[in-house]
């Protein structure tokens, strides 16, 4: 552990010994934690529920309560307090990227949300990026997370882990006795107002919910010095709507799910101008960014008892589409070039069908007692994208759709549909009266890649697209041992695969001005991983201490659009995605909660990653540097709210790949939260937050973790937000 964080540590236990913190941190004994809370359900780690001490991975959660408490407006605030995830981010326009687990992102963590697998992430050039944040943190019950190589379960996208995100049920909200519920909220971190509206009704076993949510807000905000620029101006909105049926005859159970997000994004990309590389010449470009996912759901489970004890069977279709216009205005270069004005447009649109049945049995044979989970998964993707584009000269008004030398409407990779089907298994096993359980775990795997070169296509690249075809067969093994104490102990060895995608297998990109071109790939190779986990689970009834010491080995990871240098035969340089030989990141994560009584509560939860290209002896960049959080609540007492402080401390990132361009070397930092909850009679409550207490100027590393030292525009853009604060205000009859 880094010196830096040892030493937010002492500051964070120092900080319970000030009498300030006794006197204002006054709450109620009325929503202490109970050793339920302390003892959570998770149905990550098997698709059964399963409380923290039998799951053998490493996992985490955040439940609506937690999800209210720190009033999260997306996807990457529900992450602010977990330094297992990072939440990668661009500064300059698009926003929340993905996620990152263990040292890896992108498309190889699954995302989820209710078992629908959402979008993958696409970027092409510095104009066309599509994410994966589709998701109104207003229609989540909870988010759950699982660490490390999860593909046994979760198939090859799960490479680095799986986030699962849950949405509410119309039974829990009458059962809570408030089924309606307005909430209203502001941030000051980006000036964003939040309105949203849910309701539920039963009647006998018929149940309906309903939601309706819109967020409107500017840019996020950063903390430059005097020698950098605000954070580029920006209008975004987001609109969702969800409604959900459920019918519940008591041992089976049926439900219907139709909802919608919209995000409508239009930025003033100034830090673009005069800019790095192409930007150079570049004297204003606007933004209009649009995203749309819509899905329809339908889920049907049972409890027959006997041989099945429980079934669950999800069929679904998701449309999700990403448009994004670009207008730029260039300047002249004489006597080379003349200004120009372009338009250019990227569009992607994914549309997957799938269907999922998981059977769940137990049964004895002999001394050994089975929880077998097993079923069959299918998955349809189609995927279509192109960029179009106009160009005037703006000296004599001549326009055309020839831009950097490339004739547009184009397609960077053709029109590709991708099929997975698998079966999967996992049985775990208590031998006997022995403290012991052997988990294993088996998956197989298909998939396949139909590309199809259509006419926008064919009449650009002249090589014929592949289609690939790969099967595997992934396996997993833990041993658990529970000895008397409220004591777990386990250990874990998984694999993982993730198959060569669409976009790097067929992509194809020539831009004659630049002497630049992408070529296409068919002879790669599955990323594939091991992975050695040791972890500990010990509860009381007051306190709570889960550890994980892991070591995953990655070989043939896809490094996309590598430079190879300059081809021979053609004088261009040629840029191809290629199979990297091997990958180490190891590691240990922590969490500790601590009830002192029925008032006061302890909370510290710590990351430290390491990680190394073992071909290049370069560490991975990836990897972000370790991070740690340490709280201290106090529930509400009388009319004094609960009242909670929470320090995050990040260490120094100083290991990076450095074989290339000088990247910034963001400094450690450490910030301070104040979150309050006020709950007024039996209808309101009020919750408010200021955030980074101390106004501490730092960068988070999501935001420059590819950032040269150099950087134009100057680094302190890239800060993260000064001292802000949030306030929501909830009715619930």
């Amino acid at each position: 552990m880094s010196r830096r964080i040892r030493t937010s540590l002492s500051l964070s236990l120092s900080l319970l010994s000030l009498p300030w913190v006794t006197t204002s941190l006054a709450t109620t004994a009325g929503d202490a934690p109970s050793a339920a809370e302390l003892d959570r359900i998770y149905v990550i780690g098997a698709r059964i529920p399963q409380t923290q001490a039998k799951v053998v991975n490493a996992v985490g959660q955040v439940d609506r309560d937690r999800i209210e408490r720190i009033q999260a407006q997306d996807v990457a605030d529900l992450f602010r307090y977990e330094p297992a995830i990072a939440v990668p981010s661009d500064a300059n326009r698009f926003g929340t990227s993905g996620f990152n687990v263990r040292g890896l992102d992108g498309n190889r963590v699954a995302v989820e949300l209710d078992g629908v697998p959402l979008a993958d992430s696409f970027k092409v050039g510095d104009l066309a990026f599509s994410g994966r944040d589709a998701i109104d943190v207003e229609a989540l019950a909870r988010v759950e997370y699982l660490r490390g190589p999860a593909s046994t379960l979760y198939g090859s996208d799960a490479l680095a882990g799986v986030i699962a995100f849950v949405t509410r049920d119309p039974q829990a909200l009458v059962d809570s006795g408030q089924p309606y519920r307005v909430r209203s909220s502001y941030s000051s971190r980006d000036d964003g107002w939040r309105l949203s509206a849910l309701g539920a009704w039963a009647d006998g076993p018929h149940g309906l919910l309903a939601l309706a949510s819109e967020r409107r807000a500017n840019e996020t905000r950063n903390h430059p010095d005097g020698a950098a620029p605000d954070a580029n101006p920006a209008e975004r909105e987001r609109r969702s709507g969800m409604l959900k049926y459920v019918f519940d005859a008591g041992d089976w159970r049926a439900s219907a799910l139709l909802d919608r997000t919209r995000f409508d994004s239009d930025v003033d990309v100034q830090s673009l101008v005069r800019g790095p590389g192409r930007f150079a010449t570049t004297t204003a470009l606007l933004a209009e960014d649009r995203s749309d996912r819509e899905r329809v759901q339908f889920g049907f489970d049972g409890t027959p008892g006997g041989a099945v004890a429980d079934w669950q069977l999800r069929l679904y279709r998701q449309s999700s589409e990403t448009t994004q216009r670009s207008l730029q205005t260039i300047a002249a270069v004489p006597p080379r070039s003349p200004a120009y004005f372009r338009d250019r447009l990227f569009a992607i649109e994914q549309r997957v069908d799938g269907a999922e049945l998981t059977l769940h049995s137990r049964f004895d044979t002999g001394a050994v007692a089975h929880d077998l989970v097993y079923g069959l998964s299918l998955r349809r993707q189609q995927v279509e994208q192109f960029r179009d584009g106009l160009q005037v000269r703006l000296d004599t008004g001549e326009s055309s759709n020839v831009i950097l030398g490339e004739r547009l409407p184009v397609r960077d990779f053709p029109n590709s549909t991708t099929t997975r089907m698998a079966l999967y298994l996992q049985d775990d096993m208590a031998l006997g009266a022995s403290p012991f359980s052997l988990v294993w775990g088996l998956r197989h795997e298909r998939y396949r890649l139909d590309a199809d070169s259509d006419p926008l296509f064919a009449d650009d690249f002249a090589f014929e697209p592949s289609d690939i075809s790969r099967s595997q067969t992934t396996p997993r093994l833990g041993l658990r041992w529970e000895p008397a104490g409220g004591l777990s102990l386990y250990a874990l060895w998984a694999e993982g695969f993730r198959a060569p995608p669409y976009s790097d297998v067929n992509i194809a990109l020539s831009l004659p001005q630049f002497n630049y071109e992408v070529r296409p790939n068919p002879e790669l190779r599955p990323e594939r991983s091991r992975g050695l986990e040791l972890g500990l689970d010990w509860q009381t009834d007051h306190s709570m201490l889960r550890v994980a010491l892991f070591e995953n080995r990655y070989r043939d990871l896809i490094e996309s659009r590598a430079n190879l240098g300059v081809d021979p035969d053609s004088d261009a340089i040629v840029f191809q995605s290629v199979n990297r030989e091997s990958a180490r990141i190891r590691g240990v994560e922590l969490a500790f909660d601590y009830r002192i009584d029925s008032r006061w509560e302890l909370h510290a939860a710590l990351a430290a990653l390491r990680g190394d290209d073992l071909r290049r002896d370069q560490p991975l960049t990836s990897v972000p540097p370790a991070r740690a959080v340490f709280g201290v609540r106090r529930h509400a007492d009388g009319l004094q709210p609960t009242l909670e402080l929470l320090l995050t401390a990040a260490d120094r990132r100083d290991r990076f790949d450095r074989s290339g361009p000088a990247l910034f070397e963001a400094p450690g930092y450490a910030v301070a939260d104040l979150l309050a909850d006020w709950v007024f009679g039996e209808h309101w409550r009020l919750t408010a937050g200021i955030y980074n207490l101390a106004d501490r100027r730092h960068w988070e590393w999501g935001q420059i973790v590819n950032q040269p030292a150099a950087s134009t525009p100057p680094i302190g853009f890239f800060t993260a937000p000064g001292r802000n604060y949030a306030v929501t205000l909830e009715g619930r009859w």
